[in-house]
């Protein structure tokens, strides 16, 4: 059963709810268990408030295009049988962590860009180094403790994709 775009936004908001609300929950309580050498804790309540909303932006952007993308696959292989719709759902997922994991390699420019309309002098320039990469992948990957709040938020937006990606299929595709 192939859904029209606005019962799969439907399904797409109610997916992003379920995940979004424990997400949020355990940001909350990472955000209070944060270092406190953290950057965020350098900013204005105004400047902590933007880049909360630009990081709820990104989050919001990100999930949609995961979901553009779950909606294309799970289009793409409506009647197959069991075993390629599974192995479909894997891809899917695959998918959608190289793609969180290229737009979190982006994210430091974008956050740095926001910066600079915060502080006066910061000079434009490139802020991402292949210097610090595997540290960088290695603290979105593996949950324990971070040195970063940007690291808390960045490996549970990266465990979401999972749940998030098989919610949209369930809703595509219901048992019958």
């Amino acid at each position: 059963m192939i859904l029209t775009s606005v019962q799969y936004f439907r399904a797409a908001v109610i997916a992003f709810a379920v995940v979004g609300a424990p997400l949020a929950l355990f940001s909350i309580s990472l955000f209070l268990n944060a270092p406190e050498q953290d950057s965020f804790f350098t900013l204005s309540p105004m400047g902590s408030a933007g880049l909360a909303l630009l990081s709820l932006a990104f989050f919001a952007l990100l999930f949609w295009v995961l979901g553009l993308k779950s909606k294309y696959m799970s289009d793409r292989f409506e009647g197959t049988a069991d075993m390629q719709r599974a192995m479909s759902i894997m891809l899917d997922v695959a998918l959608g962590w190289l793609f969180y994991l290229l737009l979190h390699r982006l994210s430091p420019q974008l956050y740095y860009l926001y910066y600079m309309t915060l502080f006066d002098g910061l000079p434009l320039k490139w802020v991402i180094s292949a210097d610090d990469e595997l540290l960088r992948l290695g603290a979105t990957i593996f949950p324990g403790p971070k040195e970063r709040l940007a690291d808390f938020l960045a490996c549970t937006g990266f465990w979401a994709v999972l749940p998030y990606t098989l919610l949209l299929h369930r809703a595509t595709h219901p048992k019958t």
